[in-house]
């Protein structure tokens, strides 16, 4: 995946949600995912890389990015720590969906002329 093509997906992400967190680990994205279950409801796997080291840094350019972005959580543009160890490790976006209020239809009687 090209960094224009994350970009993207992470902007895709923001623009559907609430609010979304960039994050990097090498839990598998269902044990990261529950970690972050009391704030976010999502967790997408955006990259993976067997070089953590690519990842920690894909993580601190994204991080650079998108951290004024108005619904991005991440407080600063540093890891919040260091991976487990691991044979794949992911860059991540953990988010909250925004909820649609579907429409509502009026039914209206049609006037008699």
């Amino acid at each position: 995946m090209t960094q224009k093509e994350i970009i993207a997906e992470i902007l895709k992400i923001a623009n559907r949600s609430d609010s979304f967190k960039i994050g990097e680990t090498g839990q598998t994205l269902t044990d990261r995912g529950k970690g972050h279950a009391a704030n976010f409801r999502m967790i997408k796997g955006i990259t993976y890389s067997n070089d953590p080291k690519k990842i920690d840094a894909l993580e601190s350019k994204m991080l650079r990015i998108f951290v004024n972005h108005p619904k991005c959580v991440n407080t600063n543009e540093g890891s919040a720590g260091e991976m487990v160890p691991s044979k794949r490790y992911w860059l991540y976006v953990v988010y909250n969906p925004t909820i649609r209020k579907k429409k509502t239809v009026t039914k209206t009687k049609a006037r008699k002329r």
